[in-house]
Protein backbone atom coordinates (compact mmCIF):
# COMPACT_ATOMS: atom_id res chain seq x y z
CA UNK A 1 0.00 0.00 0.00
CA UNK A 2 2.87 2.83 0.51
CA UNK A 3 4.13 1.38 -2.83
CA UNK A 4 0.92 2.86 -4.47
CA UNK A 5 1.23 5.89 -2.37
CA UNK A 6 4.86 6.89 -3.03
CA UNK A 7 4.99 9.84 -5.46
CA UNK A 8 5.56 8.54 -8.84
CA UNK A 9 8.38 10.26 -11.37
CA UNK A 10 7.20 11.45 -14.54
CA UNK A 11 3.44 11.57 -14.11
CA UNK A 12 3.65 14.93 -13.35
CA UNK A 13 5.53 15.97 -16.41
CA UNK A 14 2.97 13.38 -18.49
CA UNK A 15 0.19 16.10 -16.94
CA UNK A 16 2.13 18.56 -18.13
CA UNK A 17 2.38 17.09 -21.66
CA UNK A 18 -1.29 17.29 -21.52
CA UNK A 19 -2.08 20.63 -20.83
CA UNK A 20 0.19 21.66 -23.46
CA UNK A 21 -2.00 19.30 -26.18
CA UNK A 22 -4.92 21.20 -24.32
CA UNK A 23 -3.76 24.26 -25.11
CA UNK A 24 -2.21 23.63 -28.40
CA UNK A 25 -5.27 22.38 -29.65
CA UNK A 26 -7.27 25.70 -28.22
CA UNK A 27 -4.95 28.35 -29.10
CA UNK A 28 -2.36 26.76 -31.51
CA UNK A 29 -3.19 24.05 -34.35
CA UNK A 30 -6.62 23.25 -33.83
CA UNK A 31 -8.48 20.92 -35.72
CA UNK A 32 -6.41 17.86 -35.04
CA UNK A 33 -7.77 16.54 -31.49
CA UNK A 34 -4.52 17.33 -29.64
CA UNK A 35 -6.33 18.70 -27.23
CA UNK A 36 -8.58 15.62 -26.65
CA UNK A 37 -6.03 12.89 -26.52
CA UNK A 38 -4.38 15.47 -23.64
CA UNK A 39 -7.64 14.78 -21.93
CA UNK A 40 -8.07 11.23 -22.56
CA UNK A 41 -4.31 10.60 -21.06
CA UNK A 42 -5.60 12.91 -18.05
CA UNK A 43 -8.55 10.24 -17.96
CA UNK A 44 -6.64 7.10 -18.15
CA UNK A 45 -4.22 8.94 -14.94
CA UNK A 46 -7.15 9.13 -12.86
CA UNK A 47 -8.16 5.75 -13.45
CA UNK A 48 -4.87 5.02 -12.50
CA UNK A 49 -4.14 7.33 -9.06
CA UNK A 50 -7.52 7.09 -8.21
CA UNK A 51 -8.55 3.58 -8.00
CA UNK A 52 -4.46 3.11 -7.12
CA UNK A 53 -6.01 4.98 -3.74
CA UNK A 54 -9.17 2.67 -3.47
CA UNK A 55 -7.43 -0.31 -3.41
CA UNK A 56 -5.51 0.63 -1.00
CA UNK A 57 -8.14 2.07 1.30
CA UNK A 58 -10.04 -1.00 0.84
CA UNK A 59 -7.31 -3.12 2.14
CA UNK A 60 -6.99 -0.84 5.28
CA UNK A 61 -10.52 -2.10 5.53
CA UNK A 62 -10.18 -5.70 5.25
CA UNK A 63 -7.00 -5.40 7.87
CA UNK A 64 -9.49 -3.93 10.23
CA UNK A 65 -7.59 -1.02 10.43
CA UNK A 66 -10.98 1.16 9.46
CA UNK A 67 -14.64 1.17 7.98
CA UNK A 68 -15.87 1.34 4.15
CA UNK A 69 -17.54 3.97 5.59
CA UNK A 70 -14.74 6.05 6.96
CA UNK A 71 -12.55 5.30 3.89
CA UNK A 72 -15.43 6.96 1.56
CA UNK A 73 -15.76 9.78 3.57
CA UNK A 74 -11.85 10.42 3.69
CA UNK A 75 -11.72 9.92 0.41
CA UNK A 76 -14.42 12.26 -0.87
CA UNK A 77 -13.10 15.31 1.58
CA UNK A 78 -9.55 14.52 -0.22
CA UNK A 79 -11.48 14.88 -3.61
CA UNK A 80 -12.76 17.88 -2.35
CA UNK A 81 -10.63 19.84 -1.20
CA UNK A 82 -8.77 19.70 -4.11
CA UNK A 83 -11.62 19.80 -7.16
CA UNK A 84 -14.30 22.05 -5.83
CA UNK A 85 -12.53 25.49 -4.58
CA UNK A 86 -11.40 26.90 -7.83
CA UNK A 87 -14.09 25.33 -9.65
CA UNK A 88 -16.75 26.85 -7.84
CA UNK A 89 -14.24 30.01 -7.74
CA UNK A 90 -14.24 29.92 -11.54
CA UNK A 91 -18.28 29.52 -11.73
CA UNK A 92 -18.92 32.04 -9.20
CA UNK A 93 -17.15 34.85 -10.87
CA UNK A 94 -19.00 33.87 -14.17
CA UNK A 95 -22.41 33.71 -12.06
CA UNK A 96 -21.23 37.35 -10.45
CA UNK A 97 -20.56 38.41 -14.32
CA UNK A 98 -23.32 37.11 -15.38
CA UNK A 99 -25.65 39.24 -12.50
CA UNK A 100 -23.56 42.24 -13.10
CA UNK A 101 -23.97 42.28 -16.91
CA UNK A 102 -27.89 41.30 -16.83
CA UNK A 103 -26.61 38.00 -18.50
CA UNK A 104 -29.65 35.23 -18.00
CA UNK A 105 -28.21 32.86 -15.19
CA UNK A 106 -28.65 29.92 -17.52
CA UNK A 107 -26.76 31.28 -20.14
CA UNK A 108 -24.06 28.70 -21.46
CA UNK A 109 -26.23 26.17 -19.23
CA UNK A 110 -23.86 27.22 -15.92
CA UNK A 111 -26.51 25.41 -13.66
CA UNK A 112 -25.72 22.44 -15.61
CA UNK A 113 -22.35 23.12 -14.75
CA UNK A 114 -22.60 23.45 -10.97
CA UNK A 115 -24.05 19.88 -10.32
CA UNK A 116 -20.89 18.26 -12.83
CA UNK A 117 -23.39 17.86 -15.97
CA UNK A 118 -21.73 20.04 -18.43
CA UNK A 119 -20.93 16.95 -20.64
CA UNK A 120 -24.57 16.25 -20.52
CA UNK A 121 -25.61 19.62 -21.12
CA UNK A 122 -23.25 19.95 -24.23
CA UNK A 123 -24.31 17.00 -26.05
CA UNK A 124 -28.40 16.83 -25.06
CA UNK A 125 -29.12 20.40 -24.49
CA UNK A 126 -26.44 22.68 -26.69
CA UNK A 127 -24.57 20.54 -29.00
CA UNK A 128 -22.27 23.51 -28.95
CA UNK A 129 -18.82 25.10 -27.04
CA UNK A 130 -18.75 27.92 -25.50
CA UNK A 131 -15.63 29.97 -23.41
CA UNK A 132 -16.80 27.58 -20.34
CA UNK A 133 -17.77 24.28 -21.82
CA UNK A 134 -13.78 22.85 -21.56
CA UNK A 135 -14.76 21.82 -18.06
CA UNK A 136 -16.61 19.32 -19.34
CA UNK A 137 -13.97 16.83 -18.56
CA UNK A 138 -14.33 17.46 -14.52
CA UNK A 139 -17.75 16.27 -14.98
CA UNK A 140 -16.42 12.89 -16.46
CA UNK A 141 -14.28 12.79 -13.34
CA UNK A 142 -17.06 13.44 -10.84
CA UNK A 143 -19.26 10.57 -12.49
CA UNK A 144 -16.40 8.46 -12.41
CA UNK A 145 -15.63 9.03 -8.74
CA UNK A 146 -19.01 8.74 -7.75
CA UNK A 147 -19.59 5.00 -9.22
CA UNK A 148 -15.91 3.81 -8.14
CA UNK A 149 -15.76 5.08 -4.48
CA UNK A 150 -18.37 3.54 -2.82
CA UNK A 151 -18.36 0.07 -5.48
CA UNK A 152 -14.63 -0.38 -4.83
CA UNK A 153 -14.68 0.61 -0.82
CA UNK A 154 -17.28 -2.10 -0.36
CA UNK A 155 -16.09 -4.64 -2.48
CA UNK A 156 -13.63 -7.17 -2.00
CA UNK A 157 -9.93 -6.15 -3.02
CA UNK A 158 -9.36 -9.62 -4.76
CA UNK A 159 -12.47 -8.55 -7.07
CA UNK A 160 -11.43 -5.09 -8.04
CA UNK A 161 -9.50 -6.70 -10.94
CA UNK A 162 -12.93 -7.87 -12.27
CA UNK A 163 -14.93 -4.88 -11.54
CA UNK A 164 -12.31 -2.76 -13.26
CA UNK A 165 -12.76 -5.26 -16.86
CA UNK A 166 -15.99 -5.39 -16.34
CA UNK A 167 -16.31 -1.53 -16.61
CA UNK A 168 -13.74 -1.59 -19.52
CA UNK A 169 -15.49 -4.26 -21.55
CA UNK A 170 -19.17 -2.58 -20.89
CA UNK A 171 -17.62 1.45 -21.49
CA UNK A 172 -15.77 -0.35 -25.12
CA UNK A 173 -19.41 -1.66 -26.16
CA UNK A 174 -21.03 1.69 -25.26
CA UNK A 175 -18.61 2.85 -27.84
CA UNK A 176 -19.00 0.62 -30.31
CA UNK A 177 -22.67 1.15 -30.21
CA UNK A 178 -22.73 4.51 -30.61
CA UNK A 179 -19.73 4.43 -33.22
CA UNK A 180 -22.45 2.32 -35.51
CA UNK A 181 -25.28 4.39 -35.22
CA UNK A 182 -22.70 7.83 -34.92
CA UNK A 183 -24.18 10.17 -37.97
CA UNK A 184 -27.57 9.94 -35.46
CA UNK A 185 -25.88 10.34 -32.14
CA UNK A 186 -26.16 14.02 -30.12
CA UNK A 187 -23.02 16.03 -31.41
CA UNK A 188 -20.83 17.40 -29.55
CA UNK A 189 -19.95 13.34 -28.59
CA UNK A 190 -19.46 13.41 -24.70
CA UNK A 191 -20.99 10.72 -22.59
CA UNK A 192 -19.59 8.90 -19.70
CA UNK A 193 -19.46 5.83 -20.42
CA UNK A 194 -16.86 5.64 -23.48
CA UNK A 195 -14.64 7.64 -21.35
CA UNK A 196 -14.84 5.54 -18.58
CA UNK A 197 -12.72 2.88 -20.78
CA UNK A 198 -9.76 5.26 -20.39
CA UNK A 199 -10.09 5.30 -16.18
CA UNK A 200 -10.53 1.45 -16.53
CA UNK A 201 -7.35 1.54 -18.40
CA UNK A 202 -5.27 3.46 -16.39
CA UNK A 203 -7.08 1.43 -13.34
CA UNK A 204 -5.95 -2.37 -14.75
CA UNK A 205 -2.20 -1.06 -14.51
CA UNK A 206 -2.65 0.56 -11.52
CA UNK A 207 -3.96 -2.89 -9.66
CA UNK A 208 -1.22 -4.45 -11.71
CA UNK A 209 1.43 -2.52 -10.16
CA UNK A 210 -0.28 -2.99 -6.67
CA UNK A 211 -0.13 -6.75 -7.11
CA UNK A 212 3.68 -6.52 -8.23
CA UNK A 213 3.20 -7.81 -11.99
CA UNK A 214 4.86 -6.60 -14.63
CA UNK A 215 2.72 -5.83 -17.50
CA UNK A 216 4.15 -6.30 -20.95
CA UNK A 217 8.06 -5.43 -22.18
CA UNK A 218 9.25 -1.80 -23.03
CA UNK A 219 9.72 -2.36 -26.30
CA UNK A 220 6.73 -3.83 -26.70
CA UNK A 221 5.33 -1.14 -24.86
CA UNK A 222 6.85 1.07 -27.27
CA UNK A 223 5.72 -0.88 -30.53
CA UNK A 224 1.67 -0.31 -28.71
CA UNK A 225 2.90 3.32 -28.28
CA UNK A 226 3.74 4.04 -31.65
CA UNK A 227 0.90 1.82 -33.30
CA UNK A 228 -1.32 3.77 -31.30
CA UNK A 229 0.19 7.00 -32.08
CA UNK A 230 -0.36 5.97 -35.83
CA UNK A 231 -4.06 4.95 -36.09
CA UNK A 232 -4.74 8.38 -34.04
CA UNK A 233 -2.91 10.76 -36.19
CA UNK A 234 -4.38 9.00 -39.43
CA UNK A 235 -7.84 8.73 -38.08
CA UNK A 236 -7.88 12.69 -36.67
CA UNK A 237 -6.05 13.22 -40.76
CA UNK A 238 -9.32 11.27 -42.04
CA UNK A 239 -6.59 9.66 -43.95
CA UNK A 240 -8.45 5.88 -43.97
CA UNK A 241 -10.48 5.33 -46.59
CA UNK A 242 -13.41 5.12 -44.72
CA UNK A 243 -16.94 7.35 -45.19
CA UNK A 244 -18.09 5.90 -41.84
CA UNK A 245 -17.55 8.91 -39.31
CA UNK A 246 -18.29 6.89 -37.04
CA UNK A 247 -15.55 4.34 -37.92
CA UNK A 248 -13.07 7.31 -37.83
CA UNK A 249 -13.86 8.21 -34.21
CA UNK A 250 -13.19 4.73 -33.01
CA UNK A 251 -9.91 3.96 -34.75
CA UNK A 252 -8.75 7.51 -33.24
CA UNK A 253 -10.33 6.56 -29.58
CA UNK A 254 -8.38 3.30 -30.19
CA UNK A 255 -4.96 4.68 -30.92
CA UNK A 256 -5.73 6.78 -28.08
CA UNK A 257 -6.52 4.32 -25.64
CA UNK A 258 -3.60 1.99 -26.88
CA UNK A 259 -1.35 5.49 -26.25
CA UNK A 260 -2.85 5.68 -22.28
CA UNK A 261 -1.94 2.18 -22.08
CA UNK A 262 1.23 2.58 -23.44
CA UNK A 263 2.44 5.16 -21.09
CA UNK A 264 1.25 4.04 -17.99
CA UNK A 265 1.66 0.58 -18.68
CA UNK A 266 5.77 1.98 -18.69
CA UNK A 267 6.82 5.05 -17.06
CA UNK A 268 5.93 3.43 -13.35
CA UNK A 269 8.04 0.30 -14.15
CA UNK A 270 10.90 2.72 -15.84
CA UNK A 271 11.62 4.84 -12.82
CA UNK A 272 15.09 5.17 -13.76
CA UNK A 273 15.29 5.25 -17.76
CA UNK A 274 15.91 8.35 -20.05
CA UNK A 275 11.87 9.58 -20.33
CA UNK A 276 11.25 9.46 -16.93
CA UNK A 277 14.01 11.91 -16.24
CA UNK A 278 13.50 13.92 -19.05
CA UNK A 279 9.69 14.52 -17.48
CA UNK A 280 11.27 15.10 -14.63
CA UNK A 281 12.96 18.40 -16.22
CA UNK A 282 11.87 20.93 -13.37
CA UNK A 283 9.86 23.36 -15.11
CA UNK A 284 8.10 20.50 -16.52
CA UNK A 285 7.32 19.03 -13.35
CA UNK A 286 6.12 22.29 -12.16
CA UNK A 287 3.70 22.79 -14.96
CA UNK A 288 2.10 19.34 -14.25
CA UNK A 289 1.58 20.33 -10.27
CA UNK A 290 0.12 23.44 -11.38
CA UNK A 291 -1.96 21.63 -14.80
CA UNK A 292 -5.11 21.33 -12.47
CA UNK A 293 -5.83 24.92 -12.14
CA UNK A 294 -4.11 25.78 -15.63
CA UNK A 295 -6.74 23.41 -16.95
CA UNK A 296 -9.72 25.28 -15.61
CA UNK A 297 -8.19 28.75 -16.23
CA UNK A 298 -7.00 28.47 -19.70
CA UNK A 299 -9.66 29.19 -21.61
CA UNK A 300 -10.69 31.99 -20.06
CA UNK A 301 -8.34 33.93 -21.33
CA UNK A 302 -8.74 35.48 -24.89
CA UNK A 303 -7.16 34.63 -27.89
CA UNK A 304 -3.93 36.68 -28.40
CA UNK A 305 -3.73 35.76 -31.39
CA UNK A 306 -6.87 38.17 -32.49
CA UNK A 307 -4.29 40.94 -31.39
CA UNK A 308 -1.39 39.88 -34.38
CA UNK A 309 -2.98 42.51 -36.62
CA UNK A 310 -2.17 45.51 -34.31
CA UNK A 311 1.98 44.03 -34.16
CA UNK A 312 2.63 44.50 -37.56
CA UNK A 313 6.12 46.13 -36.70
CA UNK A 314 6.89 42.74 -34.34
CA UNK A 315 8.52 40.13 -36.07
CA UNK A 316 6.83 37.03 -35.66
CA UNK A 317 3.69 38.80 -33.41
CA UNK A 318 2.41 35.34 -33.57
CA UNK A 319 5.02 33.33 -31.96
CA UNK A 320 5.12 36.38 -29.50
CA UNK A 321 1.52 36.59 -28.53
CA UNK A 322 0.87 32.28 -28.26
CA UNK A 323 4.03 32.55 -25.94
CA UNK A 324 2.17 35.28 -23.88
CA UNK A 325 -0.98 34.17 -23.73
CA UNK A 326 1.16 30.44 -22.16
CA UNK A 327 2.73 32.64 -19.41
CA UNK A 328 0.05 34.94 -18.29
CA UNK A 329 -1.78 31.17 -17.93
CA UNK A 330 1.26 30.01 -16.10
CA UNK A 331 1.31 33.13 -14.16
CA UNK A 332 -2.46 32.90 -12.88
CA UNK A 333 -2.15 29.03 -12.29
CA UNK A 334 0.91 29.15 -10.36
CA UNK A 335 -0.68 31.71 -8.39
CA UNK A 336 -3.66 29.84 -7.74
CA UNK A 337 -1.14 26.59 -6.81
CA UNK A 338 0.65 28.96 -4.14
CA UNK A 339 -2.29 31.19 -2.39
CA UNK A 340 -4.81 28.60 -2.77
CA UNK A 341 -4.31 25.24 -3.68
CA UNK A 342 -1.56 23.85 -2.13
CA UNK A 343 -2.46 25.33 0.68
CA UNK A 344 -5.99 23.02 1.05
CA UNK A 345 -3.97 19.88 0.23
CA UNK A 346 -1.43 20.77 3.17
CA UNK A 347 -4.75 20.30 5.45
CA UNK A 348 -6.11 17.73 3.89
CA UNK A 349 -2.89 15.93 4.76
CA UNK A 350 -2.62 16.84 8.24
CA UNK A 351 -6.72 16.04 8.19
CA UNK A 352 -5.09 12.50 6.49
CA UNK A 353 -1.87 11.56 6.76
CA UNK A 354 -0.94 9.48 4.60
CA UNK A 355 -4.17 9.64 2.53
CA UNK A 356 -3.98 10.21 -1.33
CA UNK A 357 -0.03 10.75 -1.54
CA UNK A 358 0.14 9.50 -4.86
CA UNK A 359 -1.13 12.68 -6.50
CA UNK A 360 -4.28 13.75 -7.88
CA UNK A 361 -6.46 12.50 -10.53
CA UNK A 362 -6.52 14.46 -13.80
CA UNK A 363 -8.63 17.32 -15.14
CA UNK A 364 -8.86 18.80 -17.70
CA UNK A 365 -11.08 19.25 -21.17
Amino acid sequence: MSNQRARIAGLDGVRALCVLLVFTEHFVFGGHNLGGLGVKVFFALSGFLIVGILHGQRAKVEAGASTAARELRSFWVSRSLRIFPIYYLVLTLLLAKFLLKGVPLHTDGLRYYFVFLGNVYIQYKSHAWSNISHLWSISVEQHFYLLASPLLLWTSAARHHLITLALLAVSVAAAVVDFANYENVPQPYLPDLPFFAFMACGALLALARAAGKQVLTPALLAAVFLVGAVLFADASAGAFTITSAGALRGLRELGALMICFAVLAYIPAAQEGQIVRALEFAPLRYLGTISYGFYVYHYFFPNFLQYADRLTWLPYASVFLVAAQFLATCVVAALSWEVLERRLLSFKKRRQPGAGGAAVGAVPG
